[in-house]
């Protein structure tokens, strides 16, 4: 349980800043002790519902596309998931208001161990499928017939942390136990009043956190080639699993419950594409020469401004008086790279879309000459 900060040395503040990491600010800066720190007030509801949001939009897609390139390079798949109520993890971890909660160290954001994803399929497994090949996909899937068993070699399956795929809202739900001195004590031989399961007994309410209509991406990927024909029906264990079962607390309420979201899979999938564009045109840009990164910066900046389909225009003026000033150290440039230069002032000066004076086309053609070494 965190220790809570001495008053005399840091003063808490009393509310979240907006910008601040929900999980760090989760589990150290609980300020609710008494004065004496032997207790926890009263006001745990009101301290809770300054977790309101979580996630930053763009971290969150960036990690979510490194996770399913790592995940497809080794053949690989993923799904996007939808709650279809509530969704809660990490209850049992301490915390002042006695139900705590996890947090992605870096994203801030409610998460799901890859642990806890094999852990679900395994349990499907174990539950739902009765074929005669059962201790032996236990023992390709996951290592071991029997959970508790020590593997003794690796599952054939990666099992990817589940995070969430775009900004989620938090809020606070009150749970209400009865008799909780029967469930501490109920194996004493002798029972109080306090203990014996009775309807005296006044309901404790007791806040906890919630993320609510949350969308979760699972990547799992093949250990082995082996592996790779098993792909479609771990995947749709998974899916069982997330339906019927559930994932993280109170599954038996209807939290934790999740359904493919087709529609947020195939934009993610779009998203997707273009990112792998993206992520092997900066790889390629990387792999040229200085010189070379130099003349596709120049073709790219053309390309803008021709979007503009406008004569005349005065960026195109900019542009080239750009270039003209990059003549002069290009001379010592290597004469491929050179001859690309001159072949970019060539083709603007040569563009319908542009009205290139004749005084200018000659000024552009002496640079062309001088590149080349005519």
């Amino acid at each position: 349980m965190p220790l809570p900060l001495y008053q005399n040395d840091c003063k808490m503040p009393q509310r979240k800043d907006l910008y601040a990491h929900s999980g760090l600010w989760f589990d150290r800066f609980f300020g609710e002790y008494s004065s004496t720190f032997h207790k926890v007030n009263e006001s745990r509801t009101e301290w809770l519902s300054n977790f309101k949001e979580a996630g930053h939009k763009e971290q969150l897609e960036l990690h979510a596309h490194r996770l399913c390139n790592l995940a497809q390079s080794l053949q690989g798949s993923y799904r996007v998931f939808k709650t279809k109520s509530n969704f809660v993890t990490g209850m049992g971890n301490p915390h002042p208001v006695e139900n705590g909660f996890t947090w992605h160290p870096t994203l801030a954001v409610p998460y799901i161990p890859g642990s806890a994803v094999k852990g679900l399929v395994r349990t499907v497994v174990e539950t739902s499928y009765s074929g005669e090949d059962k201790l032996d996909i236990l023992t390709s899937w996951f290592g071991s017939e029997n959970k508790d068993d020590v593997a003794e070699r690796s599952g054939g399956f990666i099992f990817f942390d589940a995070i969430p795929v775009q900004p989620l809202r938090l809020g606070v739900e009150i749970m209400t136990p009865h008799m909780g001195k029967w469930y501490q004590n109920g194996a004493e031989p002798r029972h109080t009043h306090e203990s014996i399961p009775s309807d005296w007994h006044e309901p404790i309410p007791i806040p906890y956190l919630v993320a609510r209509e949350t969308a979760f991406i699972f990547c799992i990927a093949p250990r082995s080639l082996d592996s790779v024909k098993y792909m479609d029906d771990v995947m749709d264990a998974l899916i069982h699993g997330l339906k019927y079962l559930g994932m993280g607390a109170k599954t038996s309420i209807g939290s934790g419950l999740m359904f493919v979201d087709t529609q947020l899979t195939v934009t993610f999938t779009e998203k997707q594409e273009a990112h792998v564009h993206e992520v092997m045109k900066q790889a390629e840009l990387a792999s040229l020469s200085p010189e070379q990164q130099r003349i596709v910066y120049w073709k790219n900046k053309l390309n803008a401004i021709k979007l503009m389909l406008r004569a005349n225009t005065p960026e195109f003026g900019v542009f080239m008086r750009e270039l003209a000033n990059q003549v002069q150290e290009a001379l010592d440039w290597p004469l491929a790279t050179r001859n690309d230069l001159a072949d970019l002032i060539k083709n603007a000066e040569k563009d319908n879309k542009f009205q290139v004076t004749d005084n200018k086309r000659k000024e552009y053609k002496a640079l062309i000459s001088k590149l080349r070494g005519s």
